[in-house]
């Protein structure tokens, strides 16, 4: 309707062949090992997970969201691998030792949901309400949050915006959401 108004013919029967053509045309089969989202998307390469590599991009490796940093695709050398236990940030461990203390359960959720938005498995949207009083660090933790993934991947909302319509719009497409 809006592309008649411009002057474009448009038709919606048109729109579903050709969808139906993208879909039946551009069929790629993916194996067991293609289908397994190991893998953190930079500007400018892929760091493999599993093998600890930069890769250069490949469709195998495709994703919808990446994190805006350069990771250096001249650097094809080995690196630590993040999921290997004690191969971890020293300034990270040491930021969540200062507000977890006693609280192993609250570090494991933590480094979880860093290690989840990171990976580029969108599968699923990232979706975190935090609630507690002034001054225990939700704020820090969601400035983290968008650091790690870049703002153009997060959105902030509250609650009470979700719940007016089309409050969910507000999230979709995004890596990071934090409600307070």
């Amino acid at each position: 309707m809006i592309l008649h108004k411009c002057g474009l013919p448009y038709f919606a029967s048109e729109t579903e062949k050709l969808i139906k053509h993208l879909k039946t045309s551009h069929k790629v089969k993916l194996g067991p090992q293609k289908l397994k989202k190991c893998f953190i998307v930079f500007k400018d390469a892929v760091l493999d997970t599993i093998t600890g590599r930069v890769e250069e991009f490949s469709p195998d490796r495709f994703c919808n969201a990446k994190l805006p940093y350069n990771i250096g695709i001249s650097q094809l050398e080995d690196i630590p691998c993040p999921d290997i236990p004690g191969d971890l940030c020293p300034t990270f461990t040491e930021f969540l030792d200062s507000f977890t203390v006693g609280k192993d359960d609250l570090k494991k959720f933590i480094r979880a949901y860093f290690n989840r938005l990171l990976r580029s498995d969108n599968s699923s949207q990232r979706f975190l309400y935090m609630m507690g009083p002034t001054g225990t660090g939700k704020s820090v933790f969601s400035l983290l949050s968008e650091a790690l993934v870049g703002s153009i991947n997060t959105c902030h909302t509250t609650l009470a915006r979700m719940n007016q319509p089309l409050g969910f719009n507000l999230i979709q497409f995004k890596e990071d959401v934090n409600c307070c």
